[in-house]
């Protein structure tokens, strides 16, 4: 059952919360390598969302009912940041870390030099994810609860409803490229009654603009299930997710990468032959 998804760029690592087994666990971004970086006993202590502070060497993350917390990118030197019971997605830029309670529809921030904490957004239903555009300074949320995807000045001013009627809006992961300013976002439904496999539910990848215009289904199969963490890696044009019913990380490559590559290969030494054949003329 993974669900929160996170990318190190720096060391080229992808880390995401498997609250079936109680774990967080990390990779090398294609799939190698595997660790256990965070293990649990207890349910209600099972990791669920994931966040990366790649500057400070942290791994951030949420907790069925023990708050936010963080550790070094091994595992080691754990703390408790917030004691934020009902936390759902979280996000971290510069020395504040970003997450959304889903029982008391806020938006909330924490910084982490000072201790300071504060709802910068409130009045929401269920919000259950957040993500960040660093460079426009902006906050995005999902609220499940009313069916639509909202963005805010990082300090929880010009709250603006973006425009996603067109979506099913179970939107339980999100992702923001500042280079190519988009929003990724996996989003999924009931598909019938529910049996408790994988085929219940139907999910796909969606690309917008950041107003939310210009959407595009990026994936859209049939063995796709519930996606819920979604990643970008911008630099290689790379999207990430993990599917929770299906039990199973993700990619996609949007694009091809610039320039060429040189493939060494061995010199054909194969040599055919042609026997000679006779020419025959009229009168030979």
């Amino acid at each position: 059952m993974p669900r929160g998804l996170a990318l190190d760029l720096r060391e080229q690592r992808l880390y995401w919360a498997e609250d079936g087994a109680k774990k967080i666990r990390s990779a090398t971004l294609d799939g190698q390598d595997l660790k256990d970086v965070i293990v649990k006993d207890q349910v209600q202590e099972a990791p669920r969302d994931v966040a990366i502070d790649p500057t400070n060497q942290k791994i951030y993350w949420t907790a069925l009912c023990c708050g936010l917390r963080r550790a070094d990118l091994n595992g080691s030197n754990e703390e408790v940041i917030a004691n934020a019971e009902f936390a759902s997605g979280v996000a971290v830029l510069d020395d504040y870390v970003y997450w959304a309670d889903w029982m008391h529809g806020t938006i909330l921030r924490h910084h982490v030099v000072s201790g300071e904490e504060e709802a910068i957004v409130s009045g929401l239903a269920s919000p259950v994810d957040v993500a960040l555009d660093a460079e426009a300074r902006e906050i995005y949320w999902s609220d499940v609860g009313l069916g639509r995807t909202q963005r805010a000045s990082l300090g929880g001013n010009n709250v603006q409803s973006l425009n996603m009627s067109w979506a099913i809006m179970n939107t339980y992961g999100m992702a923001v490229d500042t280079d190519a300013k988009k929003l990724y976002m996996a989003d999924f439904e009931k598909t019938g009654e529910l049996s408790g496999r994988s085929t219940d539910y139907s999910g796909r990848i969606i690309r917008t603009n950041l107003d939310g215009s210009g959407a595009e289904v990026l994936v859209r199969e049939p063995s796709m299930s519930m996606p819920y963490g979604v990643a970008v890696d911008a630099d290689a044009s790379q999207v990430y997710w993990t599917d929770r019913k299906a039990g199973r990380i993700q990619r996609l490559t949007l694009m091809c990468r610039n320039g060429t590559k040189e493939v060494r290969s061995r010199t054909n030494v194969t040599v055919a032959t042609r026997p000679e054949k006779r020419r025959s003329w009229d009168g030979d």
